[in-house]
């Protein structure tokens, strides 16, 4: 039976707001563990890392505020570590977040444990409305959540690259992008150059969520067995998802999403996830926070369909 180990990173400081490192506890005061362990799954929750929470300070427009970077990079650290133990006693670590810095950490940690064991590094899947590509030349706002990406994928990133480190690295001809559509000059440049895939939202609009979804996990398993997920609730347009922090009109709705979530965690190679950016002060009528345990719970019942052979 697959053990799903819950692990909550508290932190809101790498975007524009706070608002994000409220997640974790809404989520688990909404009964998110009760009800994956209600839904017949085996849960272990392993709390939620320490964050020193840090103001921004007065900084030149695009810096890299030194407080907020070096507190995230221990929140991430720390992470890292959590996912490693996770994928090296056997679990399948869902990181719930917080925003969309601590992906460094986390899906680091998944990649370094399957190296650790002399397997196949994994692939990358993000499922997000933005590329989170820039790095601190290219980023107009300083905010470390559009940087985790670019740090994973090898770019340098002041503090994440030095989190993810030459172990924590994912292949770029090994990711996907799937239904980004708010991107930075900076970040358009990297996709251009990096040899990832970019499936956007008139992509799946015009051939399906089947083949849409069937070529971003065949890219992120090309010349490897296993990939992770980073889940970006941003992704869901805001009609079904409003409480977030950097909402982007024209996105798939969240029914279409849950079919691309129900395909992605039925592949075999899946063995991670974080899910992210839930920003509880900015939902309405707690739909967000709705919308995200669907996509947990979905994510938890085709991981545990496919592994009991019956997806």
């Amino acid at each position: 039976m697959v053990r799903f180990d819950l692990i909550g990173v508290p932190i809101g400081m790498g975007g524009g707001h706070h608002g994000t490192r409220e997640a974790p506890v809404a989520l688990r005061d909404a009964g998110l563990v009760s009800m994956l362990l209600s839904d017949g799954h085996q849960v272990r929750d392993l709390g939620d890392v320490d964050v020193d929470h840090v103001d921004r300070t007065e900084q030149a427009e695009g810096a890299i505020d030194q407080g907020i970077l070096e507190a995230t990079t221990r929140a991430c650290h720390q992470a890292r570590r959590l996912t490693m133990d996770s994928i090296q006693s056997g679990g399948f670590p869902i990181t719930i977040g917080g925003d969309h810095s601590l992906a460094a950490g986390s899906l680091a940690g998944i990649a370094a444990a399957r190296r650790l064991q002399d397997r196949d590094a994994p692939g990358l899947l993000w499922f997000d409305a933005h590329a989170d590509l820039n790095t601190a030349e290219t980023t107009p706002t300083g905010n470390l959540h559009g940087m985790s990406g670019a740090a994973l994928l090898g770019w340098k990133v002041p503090g994440l690259s030095e989190v993810v480190g030459t172990d924590g690295i994912y292949h770029r001809h090994q990711a996907a992008f799937l239904a980004p559509r708010d991107m930075d000059a900076g970040e358009q440049r990297h996709m251009d150059s990096g040899q990832m895939l970019h499936v956007t939202h008139d992509h799946i609009k015009s051939d399906g969520v089947v083949h849409s979804v069937g070529k971003a996990t065949e890219r992120a398993t090309a010349g490897t067995s296993s990939f992770a997920l980073s889940f970006d609730v941003d992704v869901i347009d805001p009609s079904d998802a409003p409480g977030v922090d950097t909402a982007v009109h024209g996105g798939p709705k969240l029914d279409v999403v849950l079919d691309a979530v129900r395909q992605i965690s039925s592949h075999d190679g899946l063995i991670g996830v974080d899910v992210v950016e839930f920003n509880p002060i900015n939902d309405r009528d707690d739909m967000t926070l709705g919308s995200t345990i669907e996509v947990i719970r979905m994510i938890a019942h085709s991981i545990t369909e496919r592994a009991s052979g019956r997806s």
